[in-house]
């Protein structure tokens, strides 16, 4: 892609090579061969070039300007272009840059920047423990390397600095929160954080009324999912979400683990007729504790997607009277192609009750592609559905699509195939299933049992050196390719 692809930007181009030759010429050989990177703050170049030609060739001779033009380069870059003159000749002037902005310290440029065009917010940010010390750069090979890593101070701080132009009141609010002052480092302060800037694009001022709120008080599970709804309601529907803010269930501001609540008061907006049938479960009527939190969540989601598996799902039992931590993940894993094969996996026998292996199968189904899995559901075995001594063997499928997928019809086959299970109680982790499939010939029960007392042993063996509980309600082994040595045991 070149700049005839861009036939607006040539236009203001010649613009600039008219209005500042020397700037131009600066530009091009600093990005000429960089088209997209140009474009990121092309207006901010030539409105320095317009009112200092001579300041516009020096800011283009820096090197943060260089092939590692990264968000925070961007943002300093940014954040110069909104002042005047003289403010960004005292940016660059500032001792602490030695004199030229590079990649390392570009995010200090940025809110060198930001003290010039408002000093509050500025300060809030310096008053930050780790950025007093001085923000620590290390080049990321790419963002999701970033995330979590605290020498990413300089990517937050160009964050923190983009949401105080935005909402300088949240950047405030946000410098005297505990999980703020002591570090952004984890991926779930980093995704909030982001969030906030990405939601302050639309509404500052709604923005700086979330943050003050309770629940952002910690950096948590329960804000994340709280900030999630609240960033697709501001995108679809920024009515809706005054509305939901201004609902009398949340009159003292949202509190930590009211993310069922938020989600619920979301689906009365956006469908309320699934919303009162949710709220007509004895269960959610009667509250939302912090353990059904995730159990609204799932059916909100299901509500949001198809109106029909909603209702499937509402009519089971096992809905009807609470949602396990299985049967949630069951519900979230209940995502398939088309509707008709969410329903009709819905009503298959082994999900009259759901179990630990249930989810396991479900989460088998998911990965296959789209064509193995009609192969899967059309098998004369699974005609009537998976029933529960099959589910053991639907569980391992996606693991057999990837590695053997020459053994799928065999593992379909009941006839070719021992699946032999038990429960065991351990001594932390309390009861569970442990189950092997063995495709192979009949007569390898006894094989297939000596395999089962092996993985019961690894499990076993597993909680004792970790020390806590085993984390699963069942383990399910493929046994395949199995050699036998003379004198084994």
């Amino acid at each position: 892609m070149g700049w005839a692809d861009y036939p607006w930007v040539v236009d203001d181009l010649r613009l600039f090579a008219g209005s500042a030759p020397a700037a131009f010429q600066a530009y091009m050989e600093r990005f000429g061969e960089r088209l997209r990177q140009s474009l990121w703050n092309f207006d901010e170049f030539t409105f320095i070039a317009a009112c200092d030609e001579e300041l516009a060739v020096r800011i283009l001779g820096m090197p943060f300007l260089g092939a590692d033009y990264s968000f925070a380069d961007r943002t300093a870059m940014w954040m110069l272009g909104r002042l005047d003159i003289e403010d960004i000749r005292r940016v660059l002037d500032h001792p602490e840059l030695g004199g030229e902005i590079t990649n390392a310290n570009a995010a200090l440029a940025a809110l060198l920047a930001l003290e010039q065009e408002d000093p509050a917010a500025g300060a809030a940010l310096r008053t930050l423990p780790w950025v007093e010390d001085g923000i620590m750069y290390a080049p990321p090979t790419n963002v999701f390397s970033a995330l979590g890593n605290p020498e990413r101070e300089h990517e937050v701080v160009a964050d923190l600095v983009e949401l105080a132009v935005r909402s300088a009141e949240s950047v405030v609010a946000l410098a005297g929160k505990p999980w703020v002052r002591d570090g952004i480092s984890s991926n779930t302060e980093n995704t909030l954080v982001i969030r906030l800037v990405d939601m302050s694009y639309r509404n500052g001022e709604m923005v700086a009324r979330i943050v003050g709120m309770p629940f952002l008080d910690s950096a948590s599970g329960s804000a994340l999912d709280i900030t999630d709804v609240m960033e697709e309601l501001l995108r679809s529907n920024p009515g809706g979400l005054l509305r939901l803010l201004s609902n009398p269930a949340l009159s003292g501001g949202i509190e930590e683990g009211q993310d069922g609540v938020v989600a619920l008061l979301d689906l009365e907006l956006r469908n309320p007729a699934a919303a009162a049938a949710l709220k007509a479960l004895e269960w959610v009527e009667d509250g939302i504790d912090l353990s059904e939190n995730s159990a609204v969540r799932s059916l909100r989601g299901v509500a949001l997607e198809s109106g029909a598996l909603f209702r499937a799902v509402l009519a089971k039992p096992w809905v009807q009277d609470g949602l396990t931590d299985d049967e949630v993940r069951a519900i979230y894993r209940l995502r398939f192609e088309t509707e008709e094969v969410e329903l009709r996996v819905l009503q298959m026998p082994f999900l009259e009750e759901v179990s630990s292996l249930d989810t396991e199968a479900l989460s088998s189904l998911h990965l296959l592609n789209s064509e193995l899995l009609r192969q899967v559901l059309a098998h004369p075995s699974l005609r009537d559905g998976i029933t529960d001594d099959r589910t053991n063997v639907v569980a391992v499928l996606s693991r057999a699509a990837r590695n053997r997928p020459d053994l799928l019809e065999t593992l379909l086959d009941a006839e070719q195939t021992i699946a032999p299970q038990r429960r065991i109680t351990l001594p932390l982790g309390g009861e569970i299933v442990v189950s092997v499939v063995w495709p192979g010939p009949s007569g390898s029960d006894a094989k297939a049992a000596h395999a089962l007392d092996l993985l019961e042993h690894a499990v076993r063996f597993h909680e004792a050196f970790m020390g806590v509980a085993y984390p699963r309600g069942h383990a399910v082994a493929l046994v395949a390719d199995v050699t036998e040595h003379a004198g084994g045991g």
